[in-house]
Protein backbone atom coordinates (compact mmCIF):
# COMPACT_ATOMS: atom_id res chain seq x y z
CA UNK A 1 0.00 0.00 0.00
CA UNK A 2 2.51 2.12 0.68
CA UNK A 3 3.59 2.76 -3.31
CA UNK A 4 0.15 4.69 -3.32
CA UNK A 5 1.26 7.35 -1.48
CA UNK A 6 2.00 10.36 -3.94
CA UNK A 7 5.81 11.05 -3.57
CA UNK A 8 5.18 14.22 -3.93
CA UNK A 9 2.84 17.22 -3.71
CA UNK A 10 2.89 18.09 -7.24
CA UNK A 11 1.98 14.20 -7.92
CA UNK A 12 -0.60 14.39 -5.38
CA UNK A 13 -2.39 17.63 -6.88
CA UNK A 14 -1.98 16.20 -10.17
CA UNK A 15 -3.53 13.10 -9.31
CA UNK A 16 -6.28 14.78 -7.62
CA UNK A 17 -6.78 16.92 -11.02
CA UNK A 18 -7.09 13.38 -12.92
CA UNK A 19 -9.80 12.38 -10.18
CA UNK A 20 -11.76 15.56 -10.69
CA UNK A 21 -11.95 15.72 -14.29
CA UNK A 22 -12.93 11.67 -14.37
CA UNK A 23 -16.03 12.82 -11.91
CA UNK A 24 -16.65 15.84 -14.36
CA UNK A 25 -16.96 13.32 -17.52
CA UNK A 26 -20.09 13.66 -18.31
CA UNK A 27 -22.09 10.23 -19.47
CA UNK A 28 -21.64 10.17 -23.63
CA UNK A 29 -17.84 11.07 -22.31
CA UNK A 30 -17.32 7.42 -20.59
CA UNK A 31 -13.99 5.92 -20.18
CA UNK A 32 -14.64 2.86 -22.32
CA UNK A 33 -10.92 1.64 -23.08
CA UNK A 34 -9.04 0.32 -19.70
CA UNK A 35 -5.55 1.87 -20.83
CA UNK A 36 -7.72 4.92 -21.35
CA UNK A 37 -7.95 4.62 -18.03
CA UNK A 38 -4.48 3.83 -16.91
CA UNK A 39 -2.95 6.47 -18.80
CA UNK A 40 -4.72 9.11 -17.14
CA UNK A 41 -2.57 8.04 -13.91
CA UNK A 42 0.78 5.97 -15.76
CA UNK A 43 3.00 6.75 -18.57
CA UNK A 44 1.71 4.91 -21.03
CA UNK A 45 3.18 3.90 -24.70
CA UNK A 46 -0.20 4.60 -26.65
CA UNK A 47 0.96 3.34 -29.95
CA UNK A 48 3.77 2.30 -32.44
CA UNK A 49 3.22 2.90 -36.00
CA UNK A 50 3.48 1.47 -38.75
CA UNK A 51 4.26 -1.91 -36.96
CA UNK A 52 5.40 -4.16 -38.28
CA UNK A 53 8.01 -1.47 -39.84
CA UNK A 54 10.91 -0.37 -42.11
CA UNK A 55 12.71 1.07 -42.07
CA UNK A 56 11.17 3.94 -39.50
CA UNK A 57 8.30 3.71 -36.67
CA UNK A 58 7.11 6.70 -34.72
CA UNK A 59 6.23 5.81 -31.16
CA UNK A 60 3.98 7.70 -29.21
CA UNK A 61 3.52 8.12 -25.80
CA UNK A 62 1.71 9.89 -23.21
CA UNK A 63 2.91 11.39 -19.63
CA UNK A 64 -0.01 12.06 -16.98
CA UNK A 65 2.57 14.45 -14.98
CA UNK A 66 5.98 15.92 -15.96
CA UNK A 67 8.73 13.44 -15.69
CA UNK A 68 12.24 12.73 -16.33
CA UNK A 69 12.02 10.16 -19.09
CA UNK A 70 14.17 7.42 -20.74
CA UNK A 71 12.77 5.64 -24.04
CA UNK A 72 15.11 2.56 -25.13
CA UNK A 73 14.83 -0.11 -27.88
CA UNK A 74 15.43 -3.85 -26.76
CA UNK A 75 15.97 -6.98 -28.89
CA UNK A 76 14.59 -10.36 -28.01
CA UNK A 77 17.01 -11.26 -26.02
CA UNK A 78 17.10 -8.31 -23.41
CA UNK A 79 20.21 -6.75 -24.73
CA UNK A 80 20.01 -2.84 -25.17
CA UNK A 81 19.91 -1.93 -28.64
CA UNK A 82 19.89 1.89 -28.25
CA UNK A 83 18.52 5.02 -25.91
CA UNK A 84 16.70 6.87 -28.34
CA UNK A 85 15.72 9.52 -25.87
CA UNK A 86 16.37 10.57 -21.91
CA UNK A 87 15.19 13.83 -21.43
CA UNK A 88 12.61 15.84 -18.50
CA UNK A 89 9.30 16.07 -20.72
CA UNK A 90 6.13 17.69 -19.59
CA UNK A 91 2.74 16.33 -19.32
CA UNK A 92 1.28 15.33 -22.19
CA UNK A 93 1.36 13.10 -25.64
CA UNK A 94 4.68 12.69 -27.39
CA UNK A 95 6.14 11.41 -30.56
CA UNK A 96 9.64 10.10 -31.37
CA UNK A 97 10.51 8.73 -34.37
CA UNK A 98 13.19 5.49 -34.33
CA UNK A 99 14.95 4.86 -37.24
CA UNK A 100 15.76 0.98 -37.09
CA UNK A 101 19.34 2.16 -35.92
CA UNK A 102 21.26 0.84 -33.24
CA UNK A 103 23.74 2.97 -30.57
CA UNK A 104 26.61 3.11 -33.36
CA UNK A 105 24.24 4.02 -36.37
CA UNK A 106 23.77 0.32 -37.63
CA UNK A 107 20.72 -0.57 -39.41
CA UNK A 108 19.47 -3.51 -37.21
CA UNK A 109 18.06 -6.52 -38.78
CA UNK A 110 14.76 -7.80 -38.88
CA UNK A 111 13.32 -9.12 -36.19
CA UNK A 112 11.06 -8.44 -32.66
CA UNK A 113 11.61 -5.18 -30.61
CA UNK A 114 10.84 -3.64 -27.18
CA UNK A 115 10.12 -0.09 -27.12
CA UNK A 116 10.97 0.05 -23.00
CA UNK A 117 9.67 3.62 -21.30
CA UNK A 118 10.47 4.67 -18.21
CA UNK A 119 10.65 7.07 -15.30
CA UNK A 120 11.01 7.44 -12.38
CA UNK A 121 8.46 5.84 -10.84
CA UNK A 122 7.13 3.63 -13.68
CA UNK A 123 8.03 1.30 -16.95
CA UNK A 124 6.15 0.01 -19.66
CA UNK A 125 7.03 -1.75 -22.94
CA UNK A 126 5.07 -1.98 -26.29
CA UNK A 127 6.15 -4.87 -29.20
CA UNK A 128 7.49 -3.92 -32.78
CA UNK A 129 8.56 -5.80 -35.53
CA UNK A 130 11.43 -4.47 -38.15
CA UNK A 131 10.47 -6.19 -41.46
CA UNK A 132 13.09 -5.85 -44.54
Amino acid sequence: MSNLKPKSKKEFEQTKNNLLNILAYSPTEQINNPQDFTSLYYPTIKSVYPNPFNPTTTISFSLPYDSQVVLSIYNIKGQKIKTIMKNCLKSGQHNIVWDGQDESGKHISSGIYFGLLETPDFKTTKKMILIK
